[in-house]
């Protein structure tokens, strides 16, 4: 398992920018959530590095949301991952 304890500034910042993205996502109503996420999207991507400090963050926080699975059930992140793409290739 890979430590998620302290994060560099720039860490921190790409990690920021994912969250605000994702906690878009989950809001609002279908409609209002998919305008929130893209604008929320764009708006990252307009700052700093653009597409890629925002795909670092996407990176990480994923790392750290496997690690918590983990965690929290036991199951590996290479099981997580592979019983993702098993349902996405099921579908």
């Amino acid at each position: 398992m890979r430590d998620s304890g302290s994060v560099d500034d720039n860490t921190r910042d790409n990690l920021s920018k994912a969250i605000a993205v994702m906690t878009a996502w989950h809001s609002g109503s279908e409609l209002e959530h998919q305008q929130f996420t893209a604008q929320t999207a764009n708006d990252m991507m307009d700052a700093g590095e653009g597409p890629l400090d925002l795909i670092s963050g996407f990176i990480t926080l994923t790392g750290w949301l496997l690690t918590r699975i983990e965690s929290s059930t036991g199951t590996t992140p290479a099981a997580t991952l592979q019983d993702i793409a098993w349902r996405m290739n099921t579908d």
